[in-house]
């Protein structure tokens, strides 16, 4: 078995089970031309340097940040 994942621009969370090949073969296809013929902006290119200087800059100490990211990581385990 494999597993596709598919980002979307709002909050759902689904989970669906394809058992025939065909037929997942034909759902990727039709995912691959969709996004072909979706514009969106472009992605930018982010360097490690910009992610830690985010990081650096921050006000919070280190345990405050980690406070606000402990019940997130609870929730998703």
């Amino acid at each position: 078995m494999g597993e596709l994942i598919i980002e979307l621009p709002f909050e759902i969370r689904r989970r669906f089970r394809i058992t025939d090949a065909k037929a997942a073969a034909d759902v990727i296809e039709k995912l691959e031309t969709l996004e072909r013929q979706t514009v969106g902006p472009a992605q930018e290119v982010v360097t490690d340097d910009e992610v830690l200087n985010v990081w650096a800059n921050r006000e919070e100490t280190p345990d405050e940040i980690a406070r606000q990211l402990r019940p997130g990581n609870q929730r998703h385990g």
